[in-house]
């Protein structure tokens, strides 16, 4: 057939298997594939796509769609698979390898930080108590809201130098670039955003148990620079005596 010549669809109601329209379709008017998903909008009725035979429907001259309509979703159906994030998420250079949801989740901030770390956790703890949504199992489901950290901004107020504190932490795989910086440790990361050698922001990331000997290097990290550990979602705040305990018992891992 010639590219002029339009593409006879027949349209499948995938629930019940009924034909309920056909339709002549200039080639130039359908998409190259039609892959699992694919969304259709017929009559004011959103579809996705569940089957298109013959894939080579241009060839064949003739398409048949087994299409399934799609449910709308309330959005206060809708959870968070998360009781908080953080409100600022740098650009995707300087995010890396890390999910923007991941973000500042387990950080470090300055000791004297301590009330401001407090009170984002009663609104965390709020999220937990109010907005909480369970199976009949008990197994949590999500969250119906959840609380976006605005502080502490400047976690690390000029306390911290990188080329020290890189100095201070096992060998790794290093990254660096304007701005940021991380080291992989094993399975873990450790990232941050700095100013010149000022570090303004240090987070870790886990992606499996901790090696031997991370805890006692972020001991004297946190003691050389007066920092704690802040693990959000858990409402942890973590001293450099029981960094170990945190590593070992608390990483979830």
């Amino acid at each position: 057939m010639t590219d002029e010549q339009p593409i006879h669809v027949v349209f499948v109601d995938a629930p019940s298997g009924a034909e309920f329209g056909r339709a002549a379709i200039p080639p130039d008017q359908l998409p190259e594939t039609f892959d699992p998903g694919t969304a259709l909008t017929l009559g004011g009725t959103e579809y996705a796509v569940e089957r298109a035979e013959p894939a080579e429907f241009r060839a064949a001259g003739t398409l048949r769609l087994t299409l399934r309509p799609v449910e709308p979703v309330d959005p206060g159906d809708l959870l968070f698979s998360l009781p908080t994030i953080c409100d600022t998420v740098p650009p995707a250079e300087q995010l890396g390898e890390l999910r923007e949801d991941d973000w500042r989740q387990i950080e470090f901030v300055a000791t004297g930080l301590a009330d401001v770390v407090e009170t984002g956790f009663a609104a965390i703890r709020d999220v937990y108590e109010r907005e909480a949504r369970f199976t009949d199992g008990d197994s949590l489901l999500g969250f119906g809201r959840l609380h976006v950290r605005e502080h502490p901004q400047a976690p690390l107020p000029g306390l911290v130098s990188r080329q020290r504190l890189l100095n201070l932490l096992p060998v790794g795989e290093d990254t660096d670039g304007p701005g940021y910086f991380s080291r992989i440790i094993g399975p873990v990361l450790l990232y941050g955003l700095s100013d010149a050698d000022a570090v303004t922001v240090l987070g870790l990331h886990f992606e499996g148990p901790p090696e031997p000997g991370l805890g006692a290097a972020l001991r004297e990290v946190m003691t050389t620079f007066h920092l704690a550990l802040v693990d959000w979602c858990r409402c942890d705040l973590v001293g450099p005596d029981d960094i170990g305990r945190y590593l070992t018992e608390e990483s979830g891992l």
